[in-house]
């Protein structure tokens, strides 16, 4: 009898390492899933963060271009105003000039 209880207590024996490698088998499995997991998550927000990072430096530079642009467009518009003025003040410069030489050939308007 000693005997089979000593099978039957090797048997129990394997039979616990057999179910407890089995389990951290599938533990350990499902661990490295979940680092796997982890670390395509890590990889997935870095390259968003990278794309990000790119999608602001487009937009820092659209600003600066229509910045720019906003610029070079109110300089025109003042030189404009100015060239209008110039143009006023010569128009009525021609006009007295004008009535001038009439007054000074006799014409009297």
């Amino acid at each position: 009898m000693e005997l089979g209880t000593l099978g039957g207590q090797l048997l129990t024996m394997l039979g616990s390492v057999g179910g407890t490698a089995l389990f951290m088998r599938q533990f350990m499995s499902r661990q490295r899933l979940a680092l796997a997991g982890d670390s395509a998550d890590v990889r997935s927000i870095n390259r968003l963060l990278e794309q990000l990072e790119a999608a602001e430096k487009r937009r820092k530079e659209v600003e600066e271009r229509a910045d720019k642009f906003a610029d070079e467009r109110n300089q025109m518009f003042r030189e404009m105003a100015d060239m209008r003025a110039e143009m006023e003040r010569l128009r009525s410069e021609v006009h007295h000039l004008t009535i001038e030489v009439q007054r000074l050939r006799g014409e009297t308007p």
